[in-house]
């Protein structure tokens, strides 16, 4: 049905926007833990001692980083691609546009309604016979 399709198109919008939000805090998560493990890299997570890691240490930071680099990657190449949608959105036109999309999507599921119930009943009173 043709409401559906509309209901999609919406329920895209409306996703688009609340993930790009989730991602916009992950990216902000990650950039700051990968702040921490850079400096823990450098020796920095202990001012007293303010000595390098060790080797096991450090490779458990850099496996750390490289999860957290990807993570972030993932959370920007999401905003990337939201982008576009999200500046339709927020545009003058894109808040009509979804208003339009609302009120038809009303329209459509009336008439689909009326459409479901819909009967035939005969005209004539008798069998129409043919000669």
């Amino acid at each position: 049905m043709l409401s559906k399709d509309i209901e999609t198109i919406l329920d895209i919008f409306k996703n688009c926007q609340s993930w790009s939000e989730f991602y916009e805090g992950l990216l902000s998560d990650c950039e700051a833990k990968e702040s921490d493990i850079k400096h823990e890299l450098e020796g920095f997570d202990d001012f007293s001692k303010n000595s390098p890691p060790k080797y096991k240490h450090r490779a458990k930071l850099a496996t750390q980083l490289q999860k957290t680099l990807l993570k972030r990657r993932e959370a920007k190449d999401y905003i990337y691609l939201c982008k576009p949608i999200i500046d339709f959105i927020n545009s003058e036109v894109g808040v009509k546009a979804i208003n339009i999309l609302k009120l038809k999507l009303g329209d459509i599921r009336k008439i689909e309604k009326n459409m479901s119930v819909r009967r035939y009943y005969k005209r004539s009173p008798g069998k129409n016979k043919t000669k």
